[in-house]
């Protein structure tokens, strides 16, 4: 997607990035229950919700900051100051939220899948991982899109059994901790890689031709794979915020550098 998302959800995607300061002003309990709606309507695997969210304020918030604080303590170099930021950033923020494991889906997978105990486990545990990260991925957009700023700390998986028994939980494989609140400034993250560096399509000849319009290659494409290439020209690329245009150029310069590339390409959607 290029720069100019097309509609407001893509728009608060766009806008989201982690924000470590906030201002010193509560968050009402009402968005905060918007938020927590948002992050339980993730997908989770078979539907099992294997998530529990926990809201953090005040005094216990306090603790928690200086229980980072002081484990920082005990890492070295770049972990420990990424810890004490951490601790920084949760006494800071109006209101911190947890989204822990239940291991519901661990406990009771093999109810579900008839697998060898040894594989179940690591079966499960991934798939509560995928749940609750997406469950994670909710909330810091659902922060965005309200006017809040929201930050993952991934750091404090680290001393993660601290962590969750400092909430009354389970030890686990997984949690996230993520204060949110008004951010202190405005601002935007970190620049992201473009496409071409981070997208790899299969099958490459196919690929190509997704790109590139305005030929017969197109169509003999999709009468050789039955209408599957999912076909994109330049005017639907510009419409969705790409250069249409320039990556057309871009394919033809790389298919015209190799003149025996091109003949397989042909060979394999016929002349």
């Amino acid at each position: 997607m290029g720069d100019n998302p097309v509609n407001e959800t893509l728009k608060v995607i766009h806008r989201r990035h982690s924000v470590r300061q906030f201002q010193d002003r509560p968050v009402d309990d009402a968005l905060i229950k918007v938020i927590l709606d948002a992050a339980n309507r993730a997908p989770s695997a078979h539907n099992q919700q294997s998530w529990k969210f926990i809201v953090i304020k005040g005094e216990k918030k306090q603790q928690l900051s200086q229980l980072v604080s002081d484990r920082s303590l005990e890492f070295p170099k770049p972990s420990s100051s990424i810890l004490r930021m951490a601790a920084r950033s949760i006494a800071h923020a109006p209101v911190v939220i947890a989204v822990v494991n239940t291991g519901t889906l661990i406990n009771h997978g093999t109810e579900l899948f008839k697998i060898e105990k040894d594989q179940a486990r690591d079966f499960f545990r991934t798939m509560e991982i995928q749940s609750s990260a997406a469950a994670a991925e909710n909330l810091l957009i659902a922060t965005t899109s309200l006017g809040l700023g929201s930050v993952w700390l991934g750091i404090l998986f680290l001393i993660k059994d601290e962590i969750l028994s400092f909430f009354g939980e389970s030890k686990g494989e997984f949690m996230a901790v993520i204060p949110v609140g008004y951010p202190l400034k405005e601002g935007e993250g970190p620049k992201k890689k473009s496409l071409e560096y981070v997208v790899k399509y299969l099958p490459m000849v196919m690929a190509a031709f997704m790109a590139v319009s305005g030929c017969d290659y197109m169509k003999k494409a999709d009468e050789k794979y039955e209408g599957r290439s999912e076909t994109v020209n330049v005017q639907a690329l510009d419409a969705v915020g790409y250069n249409g245009t320039a990556i057309r150029k871009n394919v033809d310069k790389v298919l015209n550098q190799n003149d025996e590339r091109n003949k397989q390409i042909e060979g394999v959607i016929g002349k």
